[in-house]
């Protein structure tokens, strides 16, 4: 992904993006806004793992249908983050911009389809579970209604951030 994803906090954060009918036509631009996150030893990587935007001037824009229903997310801008062991003090700076586009499924399915460099972290209950790593090249994941992220496919190159950082 070339955007910094939190995938759970992604996929809640989505469907509450503003829409009405008034904006049916014209879709909205806003800054992403990306958050630092901390993640336990065990859920992403064997260490504690904390993420923290350096650079965030990606912007978000939202299209929407005639009845004001999201319907697709375009994530394009600069985005550099600094990806931590909190165990060790270990870090490497990362530069994941490059564009995404995320579609709405009928039964609440989220699809990323991203180019460039994307880091992308799994929880244990995702497919591939627990790992975390940098892609540069071409991915498409989903996020199904359960928050479940599942890896498609993936084209280019692939960091193992979590061996990088241990």
């Amino acid at each position: 992904m070339k955007r910094l994803l939190y995938a759970s906090a992604l996929a809640a954060l989505i469907p509450m993006l503003p829409g009405s009918t008034a904006l049916a036509s014209q879709p909205t631009r806003s800054p992403t806004n990306n958050q630092s996150a901390t993640f336990p030893a065990g859920v992403v990587c064997d260490f504690a793992v904390h993420i923290e935007p350096i650079i965030d001037k990606e912007v978000t824009t939202t299209f929407f249908d005639s009845a004001g229903n999201v319907t697709m997310v375009l994530i394009t801008g600069d985005l550099v983050t600094e990806v931590s062991n909190v165990d060790k003090g270990t870090s490497l700076t990362v530069n994941i911009s490059g564009p995404a586009t995320i579609t709405f499924l009928d039964d609440g399915t989220l699809v990323f389809d991203a180019v460039g460099s994307w880091l992308v972290a799994t929880f244990p209950t995702d497919s591939p579970a627990r790992v975390m790593f940098l892609n540069r090249g071409h991915i498409v994941f989903t996020i199904g209604p359960t928050g479940v992220l599942t890896v498609v496919s993936r084209i280019g190159r692939v960091q193992d951030l979590c061996a990088a950082l241990a």
